[in-house]
């Protein structure tokens, strides 16, 4: 770029050879200008890759531990995937935002405890041997309750004592009991 700049600006400060009868060339400003136009158009390229990439970095893959998947497909003959924490946070939100407050003159206190839900999930569970996570949240009669109950059921994963499973990647969240947990009778 420099060395055109050179040539483009000596031209211009010699006097033109009068014995020479060259044919008017190009001018050397006009390729100057094309590829000053052609690296503009590289810039901009290059910042709309720069901008995708950096949309890109805020993007998560979802893992799925290929072991415990197949263990669950030999167990079920049907295909699972573990529910994530993000597919539960997603499934609360949903909902948190279905629960309908209800406006009331007469003020109530309800009282709902983690160990309380517990017990109610685990009693659940023994009675039929899934349930689908949405409907226990459809159970619930206020956020109060959507609240304890997803608690309830954190707890439950921590403890070993449920599965969150799916049968397709963003399908419905199926809880069920650990078989592992249960003690015999």
């Amino acid at each position: 770029m420099a060395a055109t700049l050179m040539q483009i600006k000596s031209r211009m400060l010699l006097p033109p050879d009068p014995t020479s009868e060259v044919p008017e060339e190009e001018d050397p400003r006009d390729e100057l200008v094309r590829r000053l136009h052609e690296y503009k158009k590289f810039k901009e390229i290059a910042d709309e890759l720069k901008d995708k990439e950096a949309i890109r970095q805020n993007l998560f893959a979802r893992i799925v531990d290929a072991e415990k998947t197949k263990e669950l497909r030999e167990e079920a003959k049907e295909v699972f995937f573990e529910a994530s924490l993000f597919d539960l946070i997603s499934a609360f939100t949903k909902a948190l935002r279905k629960v309908s407050e209800q406006t009331l003159y007469e003020v109530s206190k309800e009282e709902y405890t983690v160990e309380a839900k517990i017990h109610d999930i685990l009693h659940l569970l023994l009675e039929v041997p899934q349930i689908m996570l949405i409907d226990l949240f459809s159970r619930c009669k206020s956020k109060m309750e959507v609240i304890v109950t997803f608690m309830a059921i954190l707890e439950l994963i921590r403890l070993k004592e449920i599965l969150v499973v799916q049968k397709h990647v963003f399908g419905e969240i199926e809880v069920l009991r650990n078989k592992d947990n249960v003690v015999p009778s």
